[in-house]
């Protein structure tokens, strides 16, 4: 089997600028440090994954911005504003807690989603947990549980991961 040659481009080859030019001195930014200074908190301290990804926008300059955007084949499209999503996502949160879920109960996440819709989601449950995910293409790519030890009591009814 042969091997292709190696083909070196310089920035000047390229159709398009690349975005990261200088690798080394990216190398040396602190990212996650700027990341870290780029959220809000919670008040007293703390972080909340959903209220940095909706409270605090709902609460700001972005509440009328769209955060929520639905799409469906065979409807018209839907989009939700920070400021509608808030209210709606702690409105779930509550009829959660109203239904008695709590400490050693468990929580299914996906159990009929379609697997044509593709979705990012934040849900927010009892006990202040945060379970945020990604689906595509009818597979889960990502699901992230706060605090970490809630881990156990969620159960993805898509599967892995």
């Amino acid at each position: 089997m042969d091997i292709p040659p190696v083909i070196h481009k310089t920035a000047s080859d390229l159709r398009v600028r690349p975005h990261w030019t200088d690798y080394e001195g990216a190398r040396k930014q602190d990212v996650w440090g700027e990341a870290r200074r780029a959220l809000q908190g919670l008040p007293g301290g703390g972080l909340n994954i959903g209220f940095e990804a909706v409270d605090r926008h709902a609460q700001g300059r972005r509440r009328a911005h769209c955060a929520l955007r639905f799409v469906a084949r065979d409807a018209d499209a839907l989009e939700l504003s920070y400021g509608e999503l808030a209210p709606l996502s702690n409105r779930f949160a509550n009829v959660l807690q109203q239904l008695g879920i709590g400490k050693g109960d468990r929580l299914f996440v996906l159990p009929a989603w379609p697997k044509a819709w593709n979705v990012a989601f934040k849900l927010h449950a009892p006990r202040n947990t945060v379970v945020a995910g990604e689906v595509r293409n009818g597979k889960v790519v990502s699901l992230t549980v706060t605090p970490k030890s809630r881990t156990v009591d969620v159960v993805n009814m898509l599967g892995s991961p």
